[in-house]
Parts: C-alpha cells; structure tokens; sequence
C-alpha cells in the first residue's frame, strides 16, 4: 500500500485506477486482519479445551477409580446434562461432548 501511495505520490495525479488499487488493498487487509482474529480465537477455545481436559485427568488421577459413595463434585466435573428418554431408559451427556444411554434397571 505505501508502495502504491509512493508511486502516485511521483506522479502527482490522482486516477481511478489509484483508488481501484488501494480499495483492494484495504480490503484484502481487512480481510487478513478478520482471518488473524478469527486464528486467535481458535486458538483460545482449543487452550481452554486442553486446560479443561488437562484439570479432569489431574482430578481422576488424583482419585481411586473405586468411589464408594456418590461424589457431587465428580459428577457435575464430568457430566453436562442428563435427558429422560424413556421410563427405562436416560441419555447422559459428558462434558467432554461424548453422549451415552443408559438403560436403567427397575427391579
């Protein structure tokens, strides 16, 4: 863009052309300026995906795999929701986005 701005600048006229040029310019800049921030916000969500991947395998690591009572905190930690589907059956949705059903025993 200084480029063109310079070689005008030594022409001393102002042209259609010069304004064609640099609006293409403008937006391309715009353009990679929009790409450069949508970059950092990917990279963002995937450091919060890894931080948030790297707290659960710390907090199961730092726990026995045999819980012998219900835990409030590991619960809401490891599942997002839990949906009824039927009378013997629930679908529960981790927060690592995995989704399992479960059939529910009635006895």
């Amino acid at each position: 863009m200084v480029a063109l701005i310079a070689e005008n600048a030594k022409t001393g006229a102002y042209t259609q052309e010069f304004d064609e040029r640099y609006r293409r310019i403008a937006e391309e800049i715009n353009a990679l300026k929009e790409e450069q921030a949508e970059a950092e916000k990917k990279k963002r969500l995937a450091e919060n995906y890894e931080q948030r991947v790297k707290d659960m395998d710390a907090f199961l690591s730092g726990n026995s795999s045999q819980i012998p009572e219900f835990d409030n905190d590991l619960v809401r930690r490891l599942v997002a929701s839990i949906r009824v589907i039927s009378a013997d059956r629930i679908q529960i949705q981790f927060q690592s986005g995995i989704v399992m059903e479960q059939e529910i025993g009635n006895e």
